[in-house]
């Protein structure tokens, strides 16, 4: 099976960690870096496991909200 470019996911990469911190036009720069073919490879892996795009980055801003305890 091909796999995406290092450069692809190394984008993939800054472009979650900047979206974990809020930066967005990061996230849009490092998403607007990654070739087709790997774009589509990443798509595709990600409905493999049952998910898409979206609901990778909303998994990613669920695991890093500050949580808040109950007696706050």
């Amino acid at each position: 099976m091909p796999e995406p470019s290092l450069m692809a996911a190394g984008y993939l990469r800054d472009a979650l960690t900047a979206y974990q911190r809020g930066e967005t036009s990061t996230v849009i720069a490092a998403l607007m870096c990654i070739d087709e073919a790997s774009w589509h490879l990443i798509q595709t892996r990600l409905a493999q496991l049952a998910g898409s795009f979206p609901e990778l980055l909303e998994d990613v801003h669920e695991t890093t909200r500050p949580t808040t305890s109950p007696e706050s």
